[in-house]
């Protein structure tokens, strides 16, 4: 029997403190050195955010922030799919010395044609959201930058 509702969990581990890892992804100004081009503002309670993509020209993504306990976790809903609101949630878990595992959950869609589209593109785009924050606080390095130039070229 197939599941009614599909939901999307990815993980990784950071070799950093779960409250630098927190902060990363809450400050505006840093998740703008590895995820988006532009955050409007932190990511706090209550917080309406405006996130906007360089790999997109006109691609603006609202986010409502409806809980960040810091260093713990982040609750936000935005359009995870054309038309409907999904939530997304960032648990932070301190793991050894330095070390924090970072699980994204975002739920849910009906298991459909429309779904598993949706499943398969957020769930790529939450694993690239953490190889890059994971080189941006190891390495120093933006993954993002350059990788989706192709997408101004691309007919498929």
């Amino acid at each position: 029997m197939k599941p009614k509702k599909l939901t999307i969990l990815t993980k990784i581990q950071i070799a950093e403190s779960r409250e630098k890892v927190f902060h990363t992804v809450a400050n505006a100004r840093d998740l703008s050195k590895f995820f988006v081009s532009e955050a409007s503002l932190n990511l706090e309670t209550g917080n309406h955010v405006i996130w906007k993509f360089p790999e997109f020209k006109s691609m603006e993504v609202k986010v409502k922030v409806i809980k960040a306990d810091s260093p713990e976790i982040i609750v936000l809903n935005w359009e995870g799919a054309e038309n409907h609101i999904t939530t997304v949630t960032f648990k932070f878990t301190a793991i050894g010395n330095d070390q924090t595992l970072l699980a994204i959950k975002e739920e849910e869609m009906l298991n459909n044609e429309h779904g598993i589209a949706w499943l398969a593109r957020n769930t790529e785009g939450w694993a690239n959201f953490l190889a890059s924050l994971k080189a941006y606080l190891e390495y120093g390095i933006n993954l993002r930058k350059g990788a989706f130039e192709f997408l101004k070229y691309d007919d498929s």
